[in-house]
């Protein structure tokens, strides 16, 4: 465990790991990563919301967090998969959820996610892209792209964009070449 005043230090820098205990801080190049996991001994079944103490397995997920100090961050987690014990629910079993750290699938941190889609708000999409890579993360592995934004629904659709095969350029439909 780590000692309280680094980790008030990092519940301040890193609101979104309060609900998690961080058992260390390992820096690997320009990697920073954090070993996390939950304190609870149960967990409450998404299907059915009962809640339950026997532990199935457990796994560790990696997770994409926001840089720190010009470093690529990581959140490596113990998460715990749990047994339901409603006989009736069609759930058997089912996966700790941290709130507040990441969605449920997602290999990025919620405080990432808000971060590369204000960014490419910000700059349009497309050009988003660069400025991630300026600060050490790779916005490719991080799916800063026009078409994740879209996909989250934060951008409306838009024109898209056909190549004329004739000269190699793209252009608007129905519009003029550029």
């Amino acid at each position: 465990m780590i000692a309280s005043g680094v980790e008030s230090v990092l519940r301040v820098l890193f609101p979104h790991l309060a609900r998690v205990c961080i058992d260390g801080v390992e820096v690997r190049g320009s990697t920073v990563r954090f070993e996390a996991r939950t304190s609870s001994v149960t967990g409450a079944c998404p299907q059915c919301g009962s809640e339950s103490d026997r532990v199935h397995s457990q796994y560790v997920r990696q997770l994409a967090d926001r840089s720190v100090g010009g470093r690529e961050a990581r959140i490596q987690s113990q998460v715990k998969k749990f047994g339901c014990l409603n006989s009736v629910c069609p759930r058997k079993i089912f996966a700790e959820q941290p709130d507040g750290l990441a969605g449920r699938y997602q290999r990025r941190s919620t405080t990432l996610t808000d971060l590369l889609t204000r960014i490419g708000l910000a700059l349009g999409g497309r050009a988003g892209q660069e400025r991630p890579s300026k600060e050490r993360s790779s916005a490719s592995r991080y799916g800063c792209h026009t078409s994740s934004l879209h996909r989250n629904g934060s951008l409306p659709p838009g024109p898209s964009r056909r190549t004329d095969a004739r000269q190699g350029t793209s252009r608007p439909p129905g519009g003029a070449s550029q």
